[in-house]
């Protein structure tokens, strides 16, 4: 029988890092929050923050290859939202590569448009509701 996967706060710092280093990435710190999506104990894909001052900046999004696929990657974002939404918090920023076809799927989904494009990345100022 399939395992459905869970969407969470990660565990900590080292998990997130672990999982990252894993999947072929260096670790960079992490902000608040970061999310992981598990089937089990087996992690299959984090949403991070990258720490800046003044600012709620989404990523790195790292998703395992068996699990690299569009319902993930949203449930991943969701929960991500939800974090962000049970803090008040109202809207944060996330680029993605401008030759990525996540960009035009984004725009097409939420409506949300890049509001600037630099050095290849679309920018995005994502308004929660």
């Amino acid at each position: 029988m399939k395992q459905s996967a869970s969407y969470r706060l990660a565990p900590s710092e080292e998990v997130a890092d672990a999982y990252v280093a894993s999947q072929g990435i260096t670790p960079a710190p992490f902000g608040w929050p970061t999310v992981m999506g598990w089937i089990g104990k087996e992690p299959i894909g984090l949403l991070g923050t990258i720490k800046k001052p003044d600012v709620i900046l989404a990523g790195p999004l790292v998703v395992t290859r068996k699990h690299n696929n569009g319902p993930t990657i949203l449930r991943l974002i969701d929960a991500y939202e939800v974090v962000l939404r049970l803090a008040k918090v109202t809207s944060y920023m996330f680029s993605v590569e401008e030759d990525n076809s996540f960009g035009e799927m984004i725009t097409r989904l939420s409506g949300d448009k890049p509001y600037t494009i630099v050095d290849g990345l679309l920018w995005f100022n994502r308004r929660l509701q």
